[in-house]
């Protein structure tokens, strides 16, 4: 069985960060959750490691629509993306 999904761009691409106006015309817990992706206040090393998942959660709320899936998946990208800084804290050690 063959399966093809279509993605409706809406807000630009999946590779385009969102300026904050973008983010302020965004539905609130997707605003809300946004924040927590954020490297800029981590020491660089750890920048490296976070950076990617925020390009990512920026890409993917460039393209998909508000809503609870949306919100689902960025939480489960901030999971992912706390794990990932916590393990290259622990190499620190």
């Amino acid at each position: 069985m063959k399966v093809s999904v279509r993605v409706r761009v809406r807000y630009g691409t999946l590779g385009d960060m969102l300026t904050p106006e973008q983010v302020a015309q965004r539905h609130p817990a997707t605003r809300q959750i946004l924040r927590w992706f954020r490297s800029v206040h981590l020491p660089e090393h750890l920048q490296e490691v976070a950076r990617p998942m925020e390009v990512a959660a920026h890409g993917y709320v460039n393209i998909l629509p508000d809503g609870p899936e949306l919100t689902t998946g960025l939480r489960k990208m901030l999971e992912a993306k706390d794990c990932m800084v916590r393990a290259a804290i622990e190499v620190d050690d």
